[in-house]
């Protein structure tokens, strides 16, 4: 029932149908944040996931490694992120 008033002043607000959609900028806004931790989230684990496999498997070189994987893993997490990004934004 609410939808179908929502629709009737719909119809008497705009002329032009073409008003009514939603602009460009405004759909980035809302689906950026989501597909952002969609995306960094996965690539976080799976990042966390290689860190503790070569912990595991090579003990004595990790131990002297510092923080060099972390930073690394980092870098590119966030770039594999932006290229997902950039390409989400090419085909949308």
């Amino acid at each position: 029932m609410l939808e179908a008033v929502i629709n009737f002043i719909v119809l008497f607000t705009y002329s032009n149908p073409c008003d009514c959609l939603t602009q460009v900028w405004l759909l980035y806004l809302i689906k950026t944040p989501s597909y952002m931790y969609i995306v960094g989230s996965s690539l976080s684990h799976f990042a966390i996931m290689i860190e503790r496999v070569l912990a595991t498997v090579y003990v004595k070189i990790y131990e002297n490694q510092g923080k060099m994987f972390g930073v690394i893993s980092t870098i590119i997490v966030f770039q594999i992120h932006n290229k997902l990004q950039f390409k989400q934004k090419l085909s949308s």
